[in-house]
């Protein structure tokens, strides 16, 4: 009878047997784990603080160039290759397509939501006793922001999200999700 399986490799614990914890005689069946891209995590990591950072300098009055603009084709990159490495064996074998989408909106609208929330309280303090910019007005797209949907409820604005001007990126990155899923199976 096989121990329970564990993530705990023997050599790497610097054990002389597979048999950790069971009885003499018994073995552990080991788990494989999915390899990391540790180059790819940090480069990914490089590319968000990039465009963190040049959303901060633009929001503050100091632009640092529009280079990290670049960063954040980048990241995207990576991103769908990360996505796409992690989950084609699940959604070819086990992972139905709305369970994929379930997952992916759990992990993005959270911040999403958060976001337009945020904007939607900061643009209320900051410009509601502006003209055109009534409550209802900046409530409404803040309900059209949090919904993960672009809002036109500005007509002076070039944004579809005048709330929370990086939502478009996670925008695009639920609907690449939401269509990546489906024919990741051809």
């Amino acid at each position: 009878q096989p121990c329970p399986p564990t993530n705990i490799n023997p050599a790497d614990a610097g054990l002389p047997h597979a048999g950790i914890g069971c009885p003499r005689g018994q073995t552990v069946t080991m788990q494989a784990k999915e390899p990391r891209f540790l180059l790819l995590d940090a480069m990914r990591g490089v590319a968000a603080l990039a465009v963190v950072c040049g959303h901060m300098g633009d929001a503050w009055g100091h632009p640092i160039g529009q280079l990290y603009i670049l960063a954040v084709d980048f990241f995207f990159i990576l991103s769908g290759f990360v996505i796409a490495y992690a989950y084609k064996t699940k959604l070819a074998t086990s992972m139905s397509t709305t369970g994929f989408w379930r997952i992916r909106v759990i992990r993005l609208y959270p911040l999403l939501a958060a976001g337009a929330l945020i904007g939607g309280v900061a643009f209320l303090a900051l410009h509601g006793d502006e003209p055109g910019n009534d409550f209802w007005r900046i409530a409404g797209s803040t309900l059209i922001a949090m919904s993960a949907l672009p809002s036109f409820l500005f007509p002076s604005s070039v944004m579809a999200f005048p709330l929370n001007g990086p939502a478009w990126s996670l925008f695009f990155e639920i609907l690449a999700n939401f269509v990546y899923a489906p024919i990741s199976r051809f």
